[in-house]
């Protein structure tokens, strides 16, 4: 990656964890958010799964949009969420019902994403590399994660992909719950990492993290 690109990804970067803040203090509090912006030595489990498609449990009144490249500016103002990540290769699925957004769920299938790096994962065709699935705090406790992960993936299946990956924070109990009972995911490798809000080590190296 040359100097300009890396410019561009670390401003793009900057912006979008900017949002993600801001999101997060409207919709978790400041404590949570602190608790997700400032850490030291957190463990990142990397994970991998094999998907195929599975029968949908969404209702009749839900609604699945897919956002990208050519459509995320007009989501992205409707339900004040940071989609600007489609500009630059990921794609987004967005439930809603009765026009209102539950929760969504993102990937990319190149390796466009730092993280990776650090994660040690590098995407090949037929795979994706999922993250920032969230579930407004109002419809946690439901089905709609599940609705989220199965719609993903019967779509990614769709499109040829057959296996996932990403990671969650050991030390995330309700994450790890959800990693290991209900998707049964394949454990990789454990990565520690520090943050300061926009800043992350990882590896003995500085980043603008994601």
């Amino acid at each position: 990656m040359d100097r300009g690109s890396c410019i561009q990804e670390g401003a793009m970067r900057t912006f979008y964890l900017l949002n993600k803040l801001i999101t997060s203090l409207s919709t978790e509090g400041l404590k949570e958010t602190l608790k997700e912006m400032v850490y030291f030595n957190r463990i990142m489990v990397v994970i991998e799964k094999n998907i195929k498609m599975e029968h949908s449990i969404k209702d009749k009144n839900m609604d699945t949009i897919i956002v990208n490249a050519a459509n995320y500016r007009e989501y992205q103002k409707k339900y004040r969420i940071n989609l600007h990540f489609c500009k630059h290769g990921s794609s987004g699925l967005l439930l809603c019902r009765y026009n209102e957004l539950m929760g969504y769920q993102f990937w990319t299938f190149n390796n466009n994403l730092s993280v990776l790096n650090q994660l040690g994962i590098s995407l090949v065709k037929g795979e994706a590399y999922l993250y920032d699935l969230y579930v407004y705090p109002r419809f946690r406790g439901t089905v709609v994660p599940r609705i989220l992960s199965v719609e993903t993936f019967n779509y990614l299946v769709s499109h040829g992909i057959d296996k996932i990956y990403g990671f969650y924070f050991k030390d995330n109990v309700k994450a790890l719950w959800w990693h290991k009972a209900y998707l049964k995911c394949k454990e990789l490798r454990q990565v520690a990492i520090s943050q300061f809000f926009i800043f992350e080590i990882s590896g003995g190296k500085l980043h603008i993290g994601i």
